[in-house]
C-alpha cells in the first residue's frame, strides 16, 4: 500500500505528539510497493524503540479520533534500526512511514526509501509552523521529506 498524502497528513498529526528522536517520513519508491503488510486502510509504521509505550497510546488516541485508519506499529531497538530498516526496504518489505535519523535521510532519498512530501495539500502551512531549523533537517535538494516529532536544543554549547 502506498501511503497517499491525505493518510500520511492525518498520521503526521499523531508523530507530532511523540516524544521521541528524528523524523517521519513517507516511504516507498512512488507507483512501486514493497511487501508492506498494509491492507486497505492499514499503515505499517516502525520507529526506534525509545517510549515505545507512549507511542502506543499515542496511535492508539489517533486510531480513536481516525477510525478508518488502523496503524500496526513495530519498535525497533535503536541500536539496529538503521540495519534493520535497510535490511527490510533491500528484501521489499518497507513500512509505510518511519523515523528517519537526520544523518539517514540523505542516503534514504538517494536509495529511494522516501518519497517528497511536495504538493500535499497545506503542506506550505504545515511547514510554517516548524522552527527554521527543523524544516531545514528535512529537507534534502529543495525537497520536504518529513513532520517533526521532537525537537530539543544543547544551550551549553554556545554558554562555553
Amino acid at each position: 500500500m502506498t501511503l497517499d498524502r491525505r493518510r500520511f497528513l492525518h498520521f503526521g498529526a499523531l508523530a507530532l505528539g511523540a516524544p521521541a528522536l528524528g523524523a517521519l517520513a513517507g516511504c516507498g519508491r512512488p507507483g512501486a510497493r514493497g511487501g508492506g503488510g498494509g491492507g486497505s486502510g492499514t499503515v505499517r509504521f516502525q520507529g526506534w524503540d525509545f517510549e515505545s509505550a507512549l507511542v502506543q497510546q499515542n496511535i492508539d488516541r489517533f486510531m480513536k479520533l481516525n477510525s478508518g485508519i488502523k496503524v500496526d506499529y513495530t519498535p525497533i531497538t535503536s541500536a539496529q534500526y538503521v540495519q534493520k530498516i535497510v535490511a527490510e526496504y533491500t528484501g521489499g518489505t518497507d513500512p509505510d512511514a518511519l523515523y528517519v535519523y537526520d544523518d539517514s535521510l540523505a542516503a534514504w532519498i538517494g536509495a529511494g526509501y522516501l518519497q517528497p512530501l511536495e504538493g500535499m495539500p497545506d503542506l506550505d502551512k504545515v511547514y510554517d509552523t516548524i522552527y527554521p531549523g527543523n524544516a531545514e533537517t528535512m529537507t534534502y535538494d529543495g525537497k520536504r521529506y518529513g513532520l517533526p516529532y521532537y525537537t530539543d536544543c544543547d544551550a551549553g554549547a554556545d554558554a562555553q
